[in-house]
């Protein structure tokens, strides 16, 4: 047991045993992401990846504790593709938009912004609550995946045909439609909001990147505007 500067202990056994553990974990298949992505979706029809792709490289990370590190295993200052990590950030910008007083948890996404690609997907009685806990239910396409082909979505949760917040299901087509619904309300990239509002405030490196697919662009007030994933399963999403 070792004694930190403010006088709290550190179990650096157990932590060290920890970092062992996480240091020999390993996904197989990461240095083939395309080949790894294609058992991600249920639906051959839809494997497309369109999305850029990074191959990973292996565990990596890093331990503090009050500002000091303790331990790490790996290279972590290589980005890797952050996979539905993603998801935390995107939750965390939408905290930032309800700083601002932007976003009502409980208000429903279609009276909070007005775009016509929005109301063509059909999104009535979702709120922002709903998106953000993946109980939104809807069904639809966007950028040319259907929700239904996210095999994820089937292997965990529980899909309920009803009203929105009847069911759950993990599907990353309703958070890329929650991206597509904070970009719309930002009226700007979600990574500008990243960058500006969280990552630059906490002295980030600037090695980090997000990504959308090839396809998924809008139009705000005439400009042609990016809209990012919140996770990985046709590529994409963050890396850092």
């Amino acid at each position: 047991m070792a004694t930190d500067s403010d006088g709290a202990n550190i179990d650096l056994t157990s932590v060290r045993d920890a970092v062992r553990r996480q240091a020999r974990r390993a996904t197989s298949g990461i240095d083939d992401m395309a080949g790894y992505l294609s058992e991600q979706v249920a639906d051959e029809s839809h494997r497309e990846v369109t999305g850029p792709l990074l191959p990973g490289t292996g565990a990596s990370g890093v331990v503090r504790h009050q500002g000091r590190v303790v331990a790490e295993w790996g290279d972590a200052a290589i980005p890797e593709m952050l996979f539905s990590g993603t998801k935390s950030v995107v939750a965390t910008v939408a905290g930032v938009a309800f700083d601002r007083g932007l976003l009502d948890p409980d208000a429903q996404v279609s009276r909070a912004v007005d775009h016509p690609l929005l109301t063509r997907l059909g999104i009535e009685g979702i709120t922002w609550h709903h998106l953000l806990q993946q109980t939104s239910g809807w069904h639809g396409e966007l950028w040319g995946k259907p929700t239904e082909v996210d095999a994820q979505s089937r292997r965990e949760g529980f899909e309920r045909d009803g009203a929105p917040g009847s069911g759950w299901a993990y599907n990353d087509v309703r958070v890329n439609l929650l991206c597509l619904a904070l970009t719309v309300l930002f009226r700007r990239p979600l990574p500008e909001v990243l960058r500006a509002e969280v990552l630059e405030p906490l002295g980030a490196s600037s090695s980090w990147s997000w990504h959308g697919y090839t396809d998924a662009v809008v139009d705000i007030d005439g400009t042609a505007t990016p809209v990012v994933s919140g996770g990985a399963h046709w590529g994409g999403g963050l890396w850092i």
